[in-house]
This record gives C-alpha cells, sequence and structure tokens, in this order.
C-alpha cells in the first residue's frame, strides 16, 4: 500500500482539507512541514485509524501505540489478545489453588498478574515496528543528530529491526547479523525492564502484606524483591524473548500467506491461536523458573 509518496504540508492540506489536516498530530505536521514530507500512505491509514472506537483515542494518547498501529492493521488486536489470554490464564490456575489460598496471598497474585500485564504491553509493543512516518524512523532520525561517543552506538542500535523477524521498512533492509543482533539486543532489554518491574513489584507487594498480616502471626513467607527481580529478569530475557520474537515470525508467514489473503478471518483465528499457545508455554516456564528459583 505505500508508494513511497511524500506531501509537504501544502499537499497535505488539498490532500485531506485544512482542517483534517491541522488536525493532525504534531510529529506528522512538523514531518510535512520541515523534515522532507509526510507519507501519503499515513495519512490515509490515520484517518482510517482516528474513526474506529476505543483504537482512535489509543491512538491519540500514545504515538508510540499509534505509530504500531499504523504500520500494522492488527496491532492492536495483537495486543488485546495477548492481553486477554494471559489474564485469563493467570486467573484459572489462581482458581484452582482455592479461595482461601488466593485470599491469603492476593499481594503475590496481584503483583505478579500487573508484572506480567505491564510486561507483555511492552514486549509486544517494542517487537511491533514502528510506521516510516517521513523518509526515515524516528528512531533513526534521531540517532542521525546525535554526538559524542555514544553517538556511533546510538546510530548502530537505532538501524535495528524491532525483532528478528520483522519486515524489512520502506528503504531500509536488514542483514542477517541485524537480526541476530535485534535478537540478543531485545532479550537484553526485556531483561532489565523486568528486573525493575519485578523489583518494584515485589517491593509493593511485601509492603501490602505485612500491613495485612501480624510479623508475628504465621503465614506465607514474603519474597525477598531482589530474588524476584531476578526471576523475572531471567524469564522476560529467555523465555519472553525467544517465545514472542517466535511468534512474529509466525505471524508474519500466516499474514503472507494465501489462504490469508483468500480468506482475512484466518488471520484473527491464527494470531488467537499462537498467542494463546504463547501465553501457555509461558506459563509452565514461569512455574518452572520460579520453583527452581524455590519461589513456589
Amino acid at each position: 500500500d505505500d508508494d513511497g509518496a511524500l506531501l509537504l504540508w501544502e499537499e497535505v492540506k488539498a490532500f485531506v482539507g485544512p482542517e483534517s489536516a491541522e488536525n493532525l498530530p504534531t510529529d506528522m505536521r512538523a514531518m510535512a512541514v520541515c523534515e522532507g514530507g509526510l507519507r501519503k500512505s499515513v495519512v490515509i491509514r490515520h484517518q482510517r485509524l482516528q474513526q474506529v472506537f476505543v483504537v482512535g483515542g489509543l491512538a491519540a494518547l500514545f504515538p508510540s501505540l499509534r505509530d504500531r498501529a499504523l504500520a500494522d492493521n492488527a496491532f492492536f488486536l495483537k495486543l488485546l489478545v495477548t492481553l486477554s489470554v494471559e489474564s485469563g490464564l493467570t486467573f484459572l490456575a489462581e482458581a484452582q489453588k482455592g479461595a482461601a489460598a488466593c485470599v491469603d496471598s492476593l499481594e503475590f497474585v496481584a503483583s505478579d498478574f500487573l508484572v506480567g500485564m505491564i510486561l507483555d504491553c511492552f514486549i509486544v509493543t517494542i517487537l511491533a515496528p514502528a510506521c516510516v512516518l517521513g523518509t526515515s524512523t524516528k528512531a533513526i532520525a534521531s540517532a542521525a543528530k546525535a554526538t559524542g561517543q555514544l553517538a556511533t552506538l546510538q546510530r548502530a542500535l537505532a538501524s535495528l529491526p524491532a525483532s528478528a523477524f520483522a519486515v524489512s521498512q520502506p528503504g531500509q533492509t536488514f542483514t542477517v547479523a541485524q537480526r541476530a543482533a535485534a535478537f540478543i539486543v531485545r532479550g537484553a532489554e526485556y531483561s532489565a525492564l523486568g528486573a525493575v518491574c519485578g523489583y518494584l513489584g515485589q517491593s509493593a507487594a511485601n509492603a501490602a502484606y505485612k500491613l495485612k498480616h501480624d510479623s508475628n502471626a504465621e503465614g506465607l513467607e514474603p519474597p525477598p524483591s531482589k530474588k524476584t527481580a531476578l526471576l523475572w529478569a531471567r524469564y522476560t530475557g529467555l523465555s519472553a524473548n525467544a517465545r514472542f520474537q517466535a511468534v512474529v515470525g509466525l505471524e508474519r508467514l500466516l499474514e503472507s500467506s494465501l489462504l490469508v489473503q483468500q480468506r482475512p478471518w484466518v488471520a484473527f483465528v491464527g494470531i488467537l491461536g499462537i498467542r494463546m499457545l504463547n501465553s501457555v508455554v509461558g506459563g509452565e516456564h514461569f512455574v518452572q523458573m520460579a520453583r527452581s528459583a524455590n519461589r513456589q
């Protein structure tokens, strides 16, 4: 759908009308005014995106989500399916433990649930390629202006694909080395993010548990925050990174298949099945890692 056509500001106003042009996000207007032009395909997709209930509002509030949705029409579907399946499986797992056990460890259950949801949002978003609004991605444009000792590193990181199986961007193709580097870099990013979220979540859960229970009373021993942080770092950096990158690859194969082109509804069924399987396998991995760390 992207023919590469770039529209300058006056051309954007002529294409969608002055009022619609003025209602475009600030970064898109800047792209058309002073950064070489805004892609015509982006203008069309953004107009369509704004017409979708709720999605348009989320896109307006969160530019990072908007840019992913502009690059992939199914982005919000993939995010919703991931969060829905993960939350559903979590509640089913806790329900099997019984009401009493669940209530007694509610703080820890809530902590793991919230940390998991936050990490899923970040992982799905980071692995999804951002739309090229103009002549290059925002990351490449920002890195090109960088100076100092880390400028070279910043440019190298900006040139990496979102995932090992990402589709090439307009005007940018990826080598095998770049795809391999993307796999490693994303794993490091998720590991660091998992450690921070795990530490903060466990610290909050431990504080709430101590407020609810007498320190002298018998009960669960709150897991150490540092130990939980290491658990989440290992889980997100190894298991989650590998699984979600594989999901991207499988979905890319699915969406490019002749069957999906003939029957688009097959893509929804495939996305649902792939991400449900991913969540089930991820849940098993987390339990195994938690047991090996003596956390459960």
